[in-house]
């Protein structure tokens, strides 16, 4: 084989990986975009990843949504709702999705062993308490941040330290993507204040312990997840 078919057998064979490395990159990026996310009478409907219908609770109103970006890693959609009145927060509920981006190769590698069915769906359920004051002020462009913004852009008081119900699947076997569920209450309704929930060792106080069970169980009542 001459010098010259060698090298038009390589050029071939470059131009044959592009061509497929692009096909795939604008394939993965289409079926992103082809998922479709939205809200229609307080039922969240999501076409993909995860593929799910649910309902929340009435009292909560629809606010909007916003994208969110994490670093140069992932990007997210939080869909929010708030129990309000008179312009006071009585209690929120998040809704957000989450994927990384095809730059890299990470994953959620959380452990569902004695995660919980809803619906046909795995969630791991955990609960915390914390500061949006201190979160704002040490991620200022954090989902956490953009979301105390986006409350009182829309006109409401939320107050400062909370409480927090996570409810969160996995639901693709390459762990690319995540869906997360927030429920939240101001810390002021349990009568403590979040300093009480932790002792010096950041580890959770007796009564934050009683108290975690309550607001799980409260959290489980604001969203219904059809089997």
């Amino acid at each position: 084989m001459s010098d010259s078919s060698v090298r038009q057998r390589v050029c071939s064979y470059l131009f044959l990986f592009v061509a497929v490395f692009l096909l795939s990159a604008c394939g993965s990026e289409r079926s992103e975009e082809r998922i479709s996310r939205s809200v229609i009478n307080n039922t969240v409907v999501s076409t993909a990843l995860p593929e799910i219908t649910f309902d929340v609770d009435p009292a909560f109103r629809f606010l909007g949504k916003f994208d969110f970006k994490i670093r140069d890693v992932a990007v997210g959609q939080r869909f929010i709702f708030a129990d309000e009145a008179d312009g006071l927060v009585a209690r929120l509920f998040i809704v957000q999705f989450e994927n990384f981006l095809p730059s890299n190769e990470e994953t959620y590698n959380y452990n569902f062993e004695s995660a919980e069915d809803i619906g046909g769906h795995l969630f791991r359920q955990n609960t915390w308490a914390y500061s949006n004051a201190d979160a704002e002020r040490n991620n200022p462009t954090g989902e956490g941040a953009l979301t105390a913004q986006f409350i009182r852009d829309a006109g409401l008081v939320l107050e400062d330290e909370l409480i927090m119900s996570r409810f969160l699947t996995v639901p693709d076997k390459e762990r690319r993507h995540e869906m997360i569920l927030f429920y939240l209450e101001p810390a002021s309704t349990t009568g403590y204040t979040i300093d009480s929930f932790y002792d010096e060792n950041d580890n959770m106080t007796s009564h934050w312990l009683t108290l975690s069970k309550s607001l799980t169980r409260r959290s489980r009542t604001a969203f219904d997840i059809a089997g």
